[in-house]
Parts: C-alpha cells; sequence; structure tokens
C-alpha cells in the first residue's frame, strides 16, 4: 500500500513538472494520449489471460480496459484536432461507453458470485452509479 501511494504522488508530481513545463493544455494532452496507449496494452494483456483461462474476471478486464482505450482515444483525437464543446455523438464513442459498462457488470457478476451476492447487484451498481452520477450533474 505505501508504495502504491508513493506511486501516485510521484505520478502527481511529475503531472505538476509537465504542466509547468508544456502548460495546462499541452500536458493533458500528452498525458491523454499515454493513457488511452496504456489502457489499449492493458486490454490485450488481459485477452491473453482470457485466452489462457488464467481468471474469470479476464473477459471483464478485456471489454473494460478496452472500452476505456476506445473512449480515451476519441477525446484525445478530439482534442488534437481542436474539438471544443460537448463530446460529439458518435457511434465511436458509444460503443468504447458500451464495452466499458458491460466489461464492469461482468466484473461485478463474478466478484458477486465469490462473494455469493445476489446476481441483481451486477446490474444495480452501473445502474446506482449512473444515478449518483445524474445527481452531481444536477448539483453541479
Amino acid at each position: 500500500m505505501k508504495s502504491a501511494a508513493f506511486l501516485v504522488l510521484t505520478v502527481l508530481v511529475l503531472l505538476s513538472v509537465g504542466r509547468a513545463a508544456l502548460g495546462d493544455g499541452a500536458a493533458y494532452l500528452l498525458v491523454g494520449g499515454a493513457m488511452a496507449l496504456m489502457a489499449a496494452l492493458i486490454a490485450v494483456t488481459f485477452a491473453w489471460l482470457w485466452r489462457s483461462n488464467a481468471t474469470p474476471l479476464a473477459l471483464g478486464m478485456v471489454l473494460s480496459w478496452s472500452g476505456t482505450a476506445g473512449t480515451l482515444l476519441w477525446w484525445w483525437s478530439a482534442a488534437q484536432w481542436g474539438a471544443a464543446g460537448p463530446i460529439p455523438d458518435h457511434p465511436g464513442l458509444a460503443f468504447g461507453v458500451a464495452l466499458h459498462i458491460s466489461g464492469a457488470v461482468l466484473h461485478f457478476l463474478v466478484i458477486g458470485r465469490s462473494l455469493k451476492l445476489p446476481q441483481g447487484l451486477a446490474i444495480a451498481i452501473p445502474l446506482l452509479s449512473v444515478a449518483l452520477a445524474g445527481l452531481v450533474h444536477t448539483v453541479i
């Protein structure tokens, strides 16, 4: 746990240094592209684990990380070409979001089975997450 906390602190410091050197926009654009690539590599790793039947969580991880990579890549690409304002409505973005949410549901199903919880919880968690995000959006 200490090394994970140190890692987070180190990344925060490096991000701060990058923002000071490059400016906020350029630093976050650089990091956004790197995050998309890292998410894609993690998805490939979990695809290999799924193919190897290494863990029941692997398929959920493939979908989640693929969705995250696709969504981040979409946002990063839009920012690269100077797209401003709200995220455009595009099926590619919707597909990334669908992959991510589907992977999360598969995770919650496996976790729920391991803890002997009701299967409906796997659907309730994403629904509650959407409700909470909507509440925050409404309040802010």
